[in-house]
């Protein structure tokens, strides 16, 4: 069983269910793909088995379900969701040990909720940085360039607006501008093209250059603090 957990804030939680559904199907249907063929598959290596290990299929059937529906079985996939909420807030008569209490674990929990912004907010930079300075210095360089690279970078603007939980616009803009750049052009359109190779790789490098901006930190954590109600 795999488990994890993702904090979603509540604005955007209604963008994860629809995102958790979505996965959930998929996965599900790849399950009943694999369960359709779990039986010929098992047959299949029960023969092998026994024929190179005479006598190995019976220690080794047991780690393997009877048949598919017994197989469908252990594929699901679900998800339990929990609101996070801060202490409840101290009333007059609260006694001062208890208010002081109070107070040093509000100060812990919104340093807690800045680090953990400051961390998404560096790692959210440092992917969207990645994909565009590896298209810069394909273009730049001369390297081979697929047109699957091209559609993971034109889909990068989509990925970086619904990961955008920090109301950063700076990056969101740059990336429009360059997945302008890059519509309706494949490997072909950029065949001894230097000019638009040139044009491409300024564009990506105006990205990466607004997500190397690490004083943003302190700006998007702060503005992400005013969203969180820690009273």
């Amino acid at each position: 069983m795999l488990e994890w957990v993702r904090c979603s804030p509540k604005n955007r939680l209604a963008k994860t269910m629809e995102k958790l559904e979505q996965l959930k199907g998929e996965y599900l249907a790849l399950a009943d793909e694999f369960c359709e063929k779990y039986d010929s598959i098992r047959e299949d290596w029960k023969a092998f088995c026994e024929a190179k290990w005479p006598g190995s299929w019976e220690k080794m059937a047991p780690h393997y379900p009877a048949n598919a529906q017994v197989l469908r079985r252990k594929f699901d996939m679900f998800w339990t969701i929990t609101e996070i909420k801060a202490a409840e807030p101290p009333s007059k008569s609260t006694a001062p040990e208890v208010l002081a209490a109070y107070e040093r674990a509000k100060d812990e929990l919104e340093a807690k909720c800045q680090e953990a912004v400051e961390t998404a907010f560096l790692d959210y930079q440092k992917r969207i940085r990645e994909v565009v300075a590896s298209l810069s210095v394909s273009l730049k360089e001369g390297k081979v360039i697929r047109n699957e690279s091209l559609e993971k970078v034109r889909n990068l603007h989509t990925w970086a607006r619904e990961m955008n939980i920090f109301g950063y616009k700076p990056l969101e803009e740059e990336l429009a501008k360059l997945k302008a750049g890059l519509d309706g052009v494949d490997i072909q359109a950029l065949k001894d093209n230097d000019g638009l190779k040139a044009q491409l790789a300024g564009l990506a490098d105006q990205v990466a250059a607004v997500a190397s901006k690490v004083e943003d930190v302190t700006m998007v954590s702060k503005s992400y603090k005013r969203m969180i109600d820690l009273s």
